[in-house]
């Protein structure tokens, strides 16, 4: 069986988190990992966060929080 390895797109927060948050970055390539292990392929499903973004920082600002803190 083949070998897979599938990466999701990271999920920015930019408000209070919400399911659109996940449907929109993980849902999908995450029924897909599962798809192909199930027909016995070998998957790594790799994701992550990006927690020093602009989006971030431009929200730290507006909340008055220092964003290097």
């Amino acid at each position: 069986m083949a070998k897979y390895v599938i990466g999701s797109a990271w999920p920015y927060v930019q408000s209070v988190p919400h399911l659109g948050n996940m449907i929109g970055s993980v849902l999908s390539a995450d029924v897909y990992a599962r798809y192909l292990r199930l027909r016995g392929h070998e998957v790594v499903f790799v994701s992550g966060s990006d927690v020093h973004g602009t989006p971030i920082e431009v929200e730290a600002i507006q909340l008055g929080v220092d964003p290097q803190t």
